[in-house]
């Protein structure tokens, strides 16, 4: 038999629950268009079902469109029942469309949005996605076009833009810069610090990787109808703009090293030259070389995730249970957790090269070279004694500077690399040839005039007290170098 102690415990549970239960009311208000109050529902396109108890943790609510349809849950602090933007709401809320796929996701603390913003398309991919600190947007914004292939980045700081440049890029690794002020596409020049070269066949190319375009040089002496430089080019578009590659703008330019003087030589056109294509063979291999030789971005992504949906326990929402449902995405939602988990602006610098098709326009004119297209082809630059050839090439503006050392036959000049010391940066290595300091380990300092920096070596032409160049042009491994100071000529 119950004892008596007993029998009081258990009817003293029993009322103090029977009482905390009873203090959890449910309510409902009804809402028009724009989250104002109305009198009665035949007025309402949403109503809300809400928690009330006299406690001052959050609370639950469940807006609902007018239909019937689940329109957002969350919990809240307080609401104001004539205009809902003065309400107040904390942890995770969320939206959804009357089809039930979420619409937007947040988390609150005492009415501001803080961490991850995500507002979806009704497919169920990503519109907009962005970190939000102290309510206002602080990291990496990333929105894209409904079918998931475009994203746009700006990065944000207390809710205005950090840089004037966003970046526009898609699925297939295009991407382009543009200024925040006035939408228009930005070309800047690449350094000569930002060359690259790699090796086909033992012939030595150089190339650049700036603005979205890869852009590989070669040059070699031919003799047809006179002696010429012959320069191949090849250009990989990874914009999404299309830009034309004009001769007419691509200038050349020989450089005596005893006398630094520049000389202007004449890029020769088409017209001048009409003769057979030359097999592409060779260009396609070293593309496909190129594209090995570069880290691989994008290896992969999952095909699929799992959705977790939990209802909530209380007065308002019911036992709580979870169910786990597998939902497949297709290559557009694994590209925006692959942007969105990068946390950075996309950068196409460093993204794989597959082997694409080449056009071949043999003797180069006057090309438009469209987003994911590539072209290769040549040009002649009469050929003349001189130290150094340097072949500009501008698109739109932006100039990538190519150089041959014409001393021991052509040979291109590079930019240092890692070996060289700290204090030689690699964004400072101006134009060549140029005017500096050399120190080496033992201390000893000379003036020169740098004609070419290798990854090994540095050649140069010392230069007198009086300031004449002395013969003859010396070469120096970089790693005995202590330091190299660039000056104004």
């Amino acid at each position: 038999m119950m004892n008596k102690r007993s029998l009081f415990g258990t009817l003293f549970l029993f009322v103090f629950g029977y009482l905390h239960a009873a203090e959890v009311q449910i309510d409902t208000l009804y809402y028009d268009k724009d989250w104002k109050s109305v009198s009665h529902k035949a007025f309402a396109t949403f109503y809300r079902i809400y928690e009330i108890d006299n406690s001052k943790e959050s609370k639950a609510f469940r807006d609902y469109y007018i239909t019937g349809e689940l329109y957002a849950e969350g919990h809240y602090i307080s609401i104001d029942k004539n205009d809902d933007a003065n309400s107040v709401f904390d942890g995770k809320c969320i939206n959804y469309y009357k089809s039930g796929q979420i619409e937007k996701s947040r988390f609150l603390i005492g009415g501001v949005v803080e961490g991850d913003y995500t507002v979806y398309y009704e497919n169920g991919l990503v519109n907009l996605h962005v970190p939000m600190k102290n309510g206002k947007m602080n990291g990496i914004m990333s929105q894209f076009s409904e079918d998931g292939y475009t994203c746009t980045q700006i990065e944000m700081i207390d809710g205005e833009p950090r840089y004037d440049y966003y970046v526009v890029s898609n699925k297939d690794g295009l991407l382009s810069k543009y200024r925040v002020s006035d939408k228009s596409q930005i070309w800047e020049s690449p350094v000569v610090a930002e060359k690259n070269t790699c090796y086909f066949d033992g012939k030595q190319c150089s190339f650049y990787l700036k603005n979205g375009v890869l852009l590989s040089m070669t040059n070699e002496q031919v003799k047809d109808y006179g002696k010429w430089f012959q320069v191949s080019l090849l250009v990989v578009n990874n914009t999404m703009e299309p830009f034309d590659i004009d001769p007419s703008k691509i200038r050349a330019e020989l450089i005596n090293a005893e006398t630094l003087e520049k000389r202007r030589l004449a890029v020769y056109s088409s017209d001048k030259f009409i003769k057979k294509v030359k097999n592409s063979q060779n260009w396609k291999q070293f593309f496909m070389g190129l594209g090995e030789g570069l880290a691989a971005a994008n290896a992969g992504y999952s095909t699929s995730v799992t959705q977790s949906n939990t209802t909530y326990s209380g007065a308002l929402l019911g036992n709580s249970s979870t169910t786990s449902t597998t939902v497949s995405y297709n290559g557009a939602a694994a590209y925006q957790a692959h942007i969105i988990a990068n946390n950075r602006i996309a950068n196409n610098e460093c993204s794989f090269l597959e082997e694409r098709a080449i056009k071949e326009e043999g003797y180069l004119k006057r090309t438009t070279v469209f987003p994911g297209e590539t072209i290769s082809g040549y040009f002649n630059v009469m050929q003349e004694k001189g130290s150094i050839l340097n072949v500009i090439v501008d698109i739109n503006g932006a100039k990538y500077t190519f150089g041959w050392l014409l001393t021991n036959g052509i040979g291109p000049l590079k930019a240092a690399n890692a070996i060289l010391p700290k204090n030689v940066g690699l964004d400072k290595i101006p134009p060549l040839p140029c005017l500096a300091e050399i120190s080496d380990v033992a201390n000893t300092k000379m003036k020169a005039v740098i004609l070419s920096i290798d990854s090994d070596m540095i050649f140069f032409k010392a230069v007198s007290t009086n300031g004449k160049l002395q013969e003859p042009l010396m070469s120096f491994k970089t790693e005995k170098l202590k330091s190299l100071v660039f000056s104004n000529r």
